[in-house]
């Protein structure tokens, strides 16, 4: 969550956030464990109606894994058996 506190049409409000930025624009992004190097990123804008319901943890950021046996890591908001099998049918592995 990137802070904000002026207008914006894809603002996010977040009332149970712990931290001070219930406010603000909702990325998300594909970053290395090891440096942080931010790989991939992609600001969400709101609710987007798809042909299928994948879920919000498929595709966009993980496509250019496809094929190359890598291991993601991802929490619970994403989480789900569908996106798992999903996942391993184009060997993308993740915890």
């Amino acid at each position: 969550m990137i802070a904000l506190k002026g207008r914006l049409s894809c603002k996010q409000y977040l009332p149970a956030k712990p931290t001070k930025t219930k406010f603000g624009i909702k990325v998300w992004e594909r970053a290395s464990p090891q440096n942080g190097y931010l790989y991939e990123f992609q600001v969400y804008i709101g609710k987007v109606k798809r042909a299928t319901e994948e879920g919000l943890g498929s595709g966009d950021l993980t496509r250019k894994l496809t094929g190359k046996c890598h291991v993601i890591y991802i929490d619970n908001f994403f989480s789900c058996p569908e996106l798992y099998e999903q996942l391993c049918k184009e060997q993308i592995y993740c915890t």
